[in-house]
């Protein structure tokens, strides 16, 4: 087996595979931004032999199984030259026998991890809701797409999409990591029913705890894959910083609206749910795939968000 982004014909093999259907999807849905300029899907160093005069000197590689099989799990995607495939494959064929590599023909920093702004998830439930999440410096997508972590949240309704502006998406936003709930005795009666009829009420507090446990298993986690202690100084701030109002507007003008445009082709197609996610890097967004609701994963950080008394 070897596809092509590029050949029609190879479009319905492709979308077998959940990664390399993702990524042909953002080329179809975005391709102002998509990074991709090929993509081909093998699983033997034969067939990369066919295709390996078609690549630049440096290319992407990822691992990648069919849509309901066992996932190829620990073996990350990766910058590559000609010299790393038979090992990348080596490695997939160990993790899953059913797996398969993608060789991709990326704009440069596509794979990056650590020299990052941050990194996102826009999450489409279309007619419905926008759901926008994003962690900050340092990170890459992989902690958002696998639902463990987000550093600031976004929901927004439908019908106000085209009244969303980088100045007043913080009306929508539904949690930032340097805000927590705490249950707190009341000094005065509740003046309303919404304030509650008991002793206490929640407070929102600011700390930067939270962001530090944060910082600190992603700074454990890029030491566990290989990178040194120098590699990552200054890499990962101490003090969160928010989305700047410059990468809201990319968000909004670049994905959020463009599909919006699209939505009555997509009801058609049925493809009303999924998400678009990537890195912003040098101030630029690279997003990586479109995932789709088969693939995303569900998220558990919220779960750490809950006030402590309800634990």
């Amino acid at each position: 087996m070897l596809y092509s982004m590029k050949n029609p014909e190879h479009q319905r093999y492709i979308a077998q595979y959940g990664k390399a259907y993702g990524t042909t999807l953002l080329h179809r849905l975005l391709p102002d931004i998509c990074r991709a300029r090929n993509l081909f899907v093998f699983d033997s160093y034969e067939e990369f032999e066919k295709i390996e005069d078609q690549l630049p000197e440096v290319f992407a590689l990822r691992a990648d199984a069919k849509k309901g099989e066992m996932p190829t799990f620990r073996v990350e995607g990766t910058w590559a030259t000609r010299e790393d495939v038979a090992d990348y494959i080596r490695r997939v064929k160990e993790s899953n026998p059913n797996g398969v590599v993608l060789c991709v023909d990326n704009e440069e920093w596509t794979h990056e991890k650590v020299r990052t702004d941050g990194a996102f998830n826009v999450d489409f439930s279309i007619g419905s809701s926008v759901r926008v999440d994003f962690v900050g410096q340092g990170f890459d997508m992989g902690v958002i797409s696998k639902g463990k972590e987000s550093h600031e949240t976004w929901c927004i309704d439908w019908d106000d999409i085209l009244f969303l502006t980088p100045s007043n998406m913080n009306r929508y936003r539904e949690h930032i990591i340097t805000e927590r709930l705490v249950r707190t005795p009341r000094t005065t009666e509740p003046q309303s029913e919404r304030e509650g009829t008991d002793d206490t009420y929640l407070k929102r507090v600011q700390t930067n705890d939270i962001y530090l446990e944060s910082a600190k298993r992603r700074l454990e986690y890029l030491l566990r894959i290989g990178y040194k202690p120098e590699e990552l100084v200054g890499m990962i701030p101490k003090q969160y910083k928010p989305m700047s109002l410059d990468f809201k507007d990319k968000i909004i003008e670049q994905i959020i609206m463009p599909i919006y445009e699209q939505s009555k082709r997509l009801k058609i197609d049925k493809l009303t749910s999924f998400g678009v996610h990537g890195m912003i890097i040098d101030g630029k967004l690279f997003p990586l795939e479109v995932n789709t609701q088969a693939r995303c994963a569900p998220r558990s950080y919220f779960q750490e968000q809950q006030d402590d008394g309800e634990r």
